[in-house]
């Protein structure tokens, strides 16, 4: 009797050592487990924060995008007044040539009726 209690007790303790090695087994998961959680948490907080950051970048991409639009508009709006302003710039030019020219035919005229009255 004495060596069955014995082998029983040996089988105790040895289940006791085996349930006290599941336990700290089952508190390493549940560490685990909530380490897993918070970084969980701590990823799905960044997430948040780029998914922000994207929609912010998004709206000033789109107001840049409408900026260079209305800047594009301008420039072709620009381009077009310079082009009309080198046709009418063209057309003064031509304007004050002949101008210049008849300037120049009417100096020599009164230059040759001066010489003429001088003469007579």
């Amino acid at each position: 009797m004495r060596d069955e209690k014995c082998l029983d007790q040996d089988e105790i303790n040895r289940l006791r050592d085996a349930v006290a090695h599941k336990e700290r087994e089952c508190q390493d998961n549940e560490a685990r487990i909530k380490s897993i959680d918070y970084d969980l948490f701590k990823a799905h907080e960044r997430a948040n924060e780029l998914s922000k950051l994207a929609d912010s970048k998004e709206f000033e991409l789109r107001r840049t995008n409408d900026n260079l639009d209305a800047a594009m508009a301008d420039m072709g709006r620009t381009k077009d007044e310079h082009s009309r302003l080198m046709v009418e710039s063209q057309s003064l030019q031509r304007n004050l040539d002949g101008q210049l020219g008849q300037k120049s035919d009417l100096q020599r005229t009164s230059e040759n009726e001066d010489l003429r009255g001088r003469e007579l």
